[in-house]
């Protein structure tokens, strides 16, 4: 193997989509990383029908999964090294799945979203967990079931649990200790987002997690990419969206000021123009319909909990 791509030299690093590849499973049901397919092989995860039978990994379970399952599993290596990752497991995805499947430009099984996102957004600068690998298993008519597998990022967490620690998690992380260059580094990671045309549709900071490598470099990255799409229309709809959603989720942390200094890094301008301007209107409108919907949920769950 390519030394580049060997495992050793890989774990605890992050993904760079111009030196790692992957090839195909060996059952032929998708695709996996050359760097991890024999230790996925030793460890039972070699075959969509291993994956679908494996029950070794720490189940994550939370309301609204559905047809859907997800583990953290721990791959140990010899001399004590380990390699931890998440997989997801997708059943029969219902009938009008299938259908918006079949006849829209969303031609790719449930499993395939995280991979195909992950490996999309870095070939476009955007950071991102190491994809790992996809399997997936037709019928007749469509899906029958899928998977995918994501690496864990390096000594990482979500910003909605570090920022409300600010004072106490700061010592561990050197951004955390330069709200300059953290807002810098989120308009950055955003900005990449939307310029290369894709959108997250649940970009809030518990899935923007600031990380380090095992050289001490720290970046942030977006995580859970199963709703990351590239519009053809609507584009400035979605992109309200998104910045509606980390505005909602980050002004208990962030003032006036940062919130400012976030928008003329994300618009690369020093003064912000009537258009600008307009957006940004738009922006809160949405937060606070966001805020709203979810103080009603909140509600509900009160109520229906007493």
């Amino acid at each position: 193997m390519d030394n580049t791509q060997s495992i050793n030299n890989i774990i605890g690093t992050y993904y760079n989509p111009l030196q790692e590849t992957f090839i195909q499973s060996s059952d032929g049901s998708g695709l996996v990383h050359k760097g991890y397919k024999q230790l996925l092989e030793e460890h039972g995860l070699g075959t969509l029908k291993n994956v679908f039978k494996y029950d070794q990994g720490h189940r994550l379970d939370k309301p609204g999964l559905k047809n859907r399952e997800r583990f953290w599993v721990v791959l140990n290596k010899s001399y004590g090294s380990k390699v931890v990752i998440y997989l997801k497991r997708f059943g029969y995805p219902g009938i009008f799945n299938l259908f918006i499947q079949r006849f829209t430009q969303h031609r790719i099984e449930t499993g395939m979203y995280d991979f195909l996102g992950a490996t999309r957004l870095a070939e476009n600068g955007v950071a991102v967990a190491r994809p790992i690998a996809y399997g997936r298993e037709r019928r007749w008519f469509g899906e029958k079931r899928s998977f995918v597998m994501i690496e864990e990022l390096p000594q990482a967490e979500a910003l909605e649990r570090l920022l409300p620690e600010w004072h106490n998690t700061k010592s561990e992380y050197v951004l955390l200790r330069d709200k300059k260059e953290l807002i810098s580094q989120m308009a950055l990671l955003v900005l990449r987002l939307h310029r290369s045309g894709y959108y997250h549709r649940d970009l809030y900071l518990s899935h923007v997690f600031l990380s380090k490598d095992k050289y001490g470099l720290e970046r942030l990255n977006l995580i859970d990419l199963q709703r990351v799409f590239r519009p053809r229309f609507l584009k400035r709809r979605w992109k309200i969206k998104d910045l509606a959603q980390l505005y909602y989720s980050s002004r208990d942390y962030f003032s006036y000021t940062d919130m400012m200094r976030f928008l003329h890094e994300y618009f690369t301008c020093n003064q912000l123009g009537a258009h600008h301007k307009r957006l940004i209107r738009s922006v809160h409108r949405k937060a606070n319909r966001i805020e709203r919907h979810e103080n009603h949920k909140m509600r509900k769950a009160t109520k229906a909990a007493d």
